[in-house]
């Protein structure tokens, strides 16, 4: 669903996805969880690649241990946040175009927001790191709360109601078709962000038609 002439009437608000959509994490995340996998003695049963960004620690580590021993996962996930939180985090860059498709954004008055599958706690540390911490309304993960959301058509609809959000003028831009999938749960329009991985992030399947690719992020896209 394309947005009209006016970007200032059609969007008073944004929510984006945050790995793969804002920032390139992919590196940092796979040598987490290379570390991860080394330390408990475990080897993967699928390729570490950017394709395993995006989903939920657990669900990753899952498909990659292809376990369900809850010790093991629970070890591995440990270990995970242990390296990630420790140096891998603050390695994470923006991608290019980011920072000045924020500005513009913020500039014609809309509302920003971050819905994201990643831990709180490595999302806010990436913000501060970028000097982003000022240009989003509202920054919310899965285990911003307790107990956690479950997925993220649930955060997103939390989001819409604790900020009265109207979803006819309310933009979700995310990676994945996941996030697309998400995003019409809540009754709200969805880009999809083609500039980081988009074959891993979309299965390498076309995309639903009334779902708008972005295959860099101008604000023009944003506005035309």
């Amino acid at each position: 669903m394309p947005p009209t002439t006016d970007a200032r009437k059609r969007w008073s608000a944004i929510l984006f996805d945050f790995d793969g959509t804002l920032v390139d994490s992919a590196p940092a995340i796979l040598s987490a969880y290379r570390a991860a996998l080394q330390d408990c003695g475990v080897t993967p049963v699928v390729a570490l690649e950017s394709g395993l960004v995006g989903p939920t620690l657990a669900e990753t580590l899952a498909l990659l241990t292809g376990s369900s021993d809850e010790i093991l996962l629970a070890q591995l996930a440990q270990a995970f946040k242990t390296h990630y939180d420790a140096t891998c985090a603050l390695l994470t860059p923006a991608f290019e175009g980011i920072p000045a498709l924020l500005k513009n954004l913020l500039g014609h008055g809309i509302r920003l927001f971050i819905a994201t599958n990643k831990r709180a706690l490595p999302t806010q540390q990436i913000l501060i790191h970028l000097g982003w911490e000022s240009c989003f309304e509202g920054v919310y993960a899965l285990d911003s709360f307790t107990p956690a959301k479950s997925d993220k058509s649930a955060l997103i609809q939390h989001i819409l109601q604790a900020h009265h959000l109207p979803c006819a003028s309310t933009l979700y831009v995310g990676d994945r078709v996941e996030d697309g999938v998400a995003a019409e749960a809540n009754q709200l329009p969805f880009y999809f962000a083609a500039w980081g991985t988009p074959n891993a992030a979309s299965g390498g399947k076309a995309l639903p038609d009334h779902w708008t690719r972005l295959e860099q992020p101008l604000a023009r896209a944003f506005m035309a």
